[in-house]
C-alpha cells in the first residue's frame, strides 16, 4: 500500500428499518462518495438481527452501490456487538460509524474522516447539540441526559458525550474498540475510557440532529437493561 494511498470503511448497524430506507441510505452514500474524490471506500451494513426480509432492499443497494458490504445475523445482539463485527471484517487506514439514517448528517460523517486524516487524533467524538435533546421522545431523553451526566463523572470530567453514535477512528485505536466487551447502547462508555486510559489522542466535532430526523423511543425494559451494563461499568464487573 502507497504512503498516500487512504482507504475508509463507514460501518452502518441497522435492525428492522422503515420503508424506503434503502433508498435514503442509498442517496447518503452516494453524496459521500461525490464528497470525498479519489477515496477507496468500503460501505459494510451490519444486520443486527432483524426480524423482517430485507433481499429486495439489499439487492437495490447492491445495484446502486456495487461497493457495498452485506453482514447478517439472525438474533439480535445490539449496537456495539454490530459494529464491533463489522469493523472485525473490517481492513481500511480508517474507519467512520455512524446510525444507518445519518442522524446528523452526511456533512458530519465528510468532517470526521478529514479530521482524522490530519494525523493529529486516533479519535474524532461527535459531541450532540441542545437542540437534539429538544426533539427526543421523553425516555429517550431522560435516558441520554443521565447517561451523559454519568460519562462526564465516570470519565474524568473529560468527555460529557460518548453516546453521541458518531465517530471516527485509525488502526492505533481499532484493537482498543475491539477489546470492548459491552455490546448495548453504552458500549462507547467502555470503549472512550479505554481510550482515555490509553492516552489516545482525541478531537471533538459538534453534532445537529438532520431536519426531518424522527427519533424511536426506548421501551422500559431496554432502559432498565441499561443502567445495569452502566453499573457493571461503574463497579468494573
Amino acid at each position: 500500500m502507497s504512503e498516500n494511498f487512504r482507504s475508509l470503511t463507514i460501518i452502518l448497524p441497522i435492525c428492522n428499518p422503515h420503508k424506503g430506507w434503502d433508498t435514503e441510505l442509498s442517496n447518503s452514500l452516494q453524496m459521500i462518495s461525490q464528497s470525498l474524490v479519489g477515496i477507496d471506500f468500503s460501505f459494510v451494513l451490519v444486520n443486527d438481527g432483524s426480524n423482517m426480509n430485507m433481499n429486495d432492499e439489499i439487492n437495490h443497494l447492491r445495484q446502486i452501490i456495487p461497493n457495498i458490504i452485506y453482514l447478517s445475523y439472525e438474533i439480535n445482539k445490539g449496537k456495539g456487538y454490530a459494529i464491533k463485527y463489522g469493523m472485525k471484517q473490517s481492513f481500511s487506514n480508517y474507519y467512520i460509524y455512524t446510525d444507518s439514517d445519518f442522524p446528523f448528517g452526511e456533512k458530519s460523517v465528510i468532517e470526521v474522516y478529514h479530521r482524522l486524516t490530519t494525523n493529529k487524533y486516533d479519535l474524532v467524538m461527535g459531541v450532540r447539540d441542545n437542540h437534539y435533546y429538544e426533539i427526543l421522545p421523553f425516555s429517550r431523553k431522560i435516558l441520554s441526559k443521565s447517561v451523559q451526566l454519568f460519562n462526564f463523572f465516570i470519565t474524568g470530567f473529560k468527555v460529557k458525550d460518548t453516546q453521541a453514535g458518531l465517530k471516527g477512528i485509525n488502526n492505533n485505536v481499532k484493537e482498543i474498540f475491539l477489546s470492548t466487551k459491552t455490546d448495548s447502547f453504552i458500549f462507547e462508555l467502555e470503549f472512550i475510557r479505554k481510550c482515555l486510559k490509553n492516552k489516545i489522542a482525541f478531537s471533538f466535532i459538534n453534532l445537529s440532529a438532520r431536519e426531518g430526523i424522527k427519533f424511536s423511543n426506548f421501551r422500559l425494559k431496554i432502559l432498565v437493561k441499561e443502567v445495569k451494563n452502566g453499573l457493571k461499568l461503574l463497579l468494573g464487573l
